[in-house]
């Protein structure tokens, strides 16, 4: 029997990264399932009509980021709740901390139930980052998650350690957590010709994604510097761009990397990219799910990466990849000279890699279970039983 179609309004604020590429998937997937899809999101023009041209309504407010700027998100809080009056979504699915904190209260207001997907908790990350205040913003982010709750249906995850923070952390029982991994739909592609010229001999290895000091490119670049300074360097393509560009810049040059080591910003699209690759490289120091990895594992590619919060949810050591210890660049150095010196495990790591894909991180299953938990919202059921 066909289930009769919802109208749902997904909100979130960074225009780049990990959550838009998320939100634009499910958007998509629920348009498709004949859903009324409503989008609230910050002034992108590129991510509006991306938006637009899946199928969903956009609505452009003036989110961000900073959450001490009190006036701008009192005045975003309140055009948020009037875009939930004039539409009366059955659910609303919030993503990210400012769209979190924000929608959950507009709607309250409008009495519409709040999916939350907080895509990293971000009062975990405070202590990595070396600020003065970081204490006092760990302490104030942590609160203003709990203080939410009562007006949260569900929570839902993108990792069971997600889910498992919010239970100690937040005191949270699991009858309001659910958890659902992200899914994408992989696309075939011709290998980058301009990382294929990088090949000369031997794997090329990537690392893709925003340079930021989430991501450990000092972590990484100590690596490869040891692995030059004993002739194991391989090939090592670093693409992106960020406010880390020119670490990694002065990095490749101090340590004259360059013959082994490019640096090259990023531009979509990303299937070109990691078919030119050999296996992916991914030392950050905190993540959600990375969704770069779970492209990697699509595209067949091994993966190096830390031991850190969702990634071993993605990521089976030894057997699709090699996991380290965060911030421990002699245990990444020696996982990248042992894939880079065993095509045969590359290509056994890659194979599984891309069968656990499949099994785990479709697309098409993840907007099934994330239109799952919105049923469950509004069948009442949401607060009194559990499906894990």
């Amino acid at each position: 029997m066909r289930r009769h179609p919802l109208r749902i309004l997904l909100a979130f604020e960074p225009p780049e990264g990990g959550v838009q590429a998320h939100v634009r998937r499910l958007a998509g997937g629920l348009v498709e399932r004949g859903h009324d899809v409503d989008v609230i999101t910050s002034r992108d023009q590129h991510m509006a009509d991306v938006l637009t041209e899946l199928g969903a309504r956009v609505h452009a407010l003036d989110l961000v980021p900073e959450l001490a700027n009190w006036g701008a998100n009192l005045s975003a809080g309140r055009e948020m709740a009037r875009v939930m009056r004039e539409r009366r979504p059955d659910v609303v699915h919030l993503h990210d901390a400012k769209a979190g904190v924000l929608g959950r209260v507009a709607a309250a207001r409008v009495r519409a139930p709040a999916v939350y997907s907080p895509h990293s908790w971000v009062y975990r990350n405070q202590h990595l980052r070396h600020r003065r205040a970081a204490i006092l913003r760990r302490g104030l982010t942590l609160n203003i998650e709990r203080a939410l709750v009562p007006l949260t249906e569900v929570i839902l995850c993108i990792s069971e350690d997600e889910a498992k923070a919010a239970r100690g952390d937040l005191i949270l029982g699991s009858a309001r957590l659910r958890v659902v991994h992200y899914g994408i739909a992989p696309e075939r592609a011709e290998p980058d010709r301009s990382l294929l010229e990088l090949r000369a001999e031997g794997p090329l290895f990537g690392f893709m994604a925003r340079l930021t000091d989430q991501k450990g490119l000092p972590v990484l670049m100590d690596a490869l510097t040891a692995l030059g300074r004993r002739g194991a360097l391989p090939r090592v393509a670093i693409v992106g761009s960020g406010p880390e560009e020119s670490l990694v810049r002065e990095r490749i040059a101090r340590e004259r990397l360059h013959e082994r080591v490019a640096h090259m910003p990023f531009e979509p699209p990303v299937w070109p990219k990691l078919a030119a690759f050999d296996a992916l490289i991914l030392p950050s120091l905190w993540e959600g799910l990375p969704i770069g990895l779970l492209e990697a594992m699509a595209s067949s590619l091994p993966v190096v990466a830390s031991a850190v919060h969702g990634i071993p949810e993605a990521v089976e050591d030894g057997v699709t990849g090699v996991l380290v210890a965060p911030g421990d660049p002699v245990a990444l150095a020696a996982a990248i000279e042992r894939l880079a010196g065993d095509p045969g495990l590359r290509e056994r790591m890659g194979a599984a890699a891309h069968a656990r894909f499949e099994e785990k991180f479709a697309l098409d299953r993840m907007v099934n279970e994330t239109e799952g938990v919105y049923r469950e919202v509004l069948s009442g059921r949401a607060d009194t039983r559990s499906r894990r």
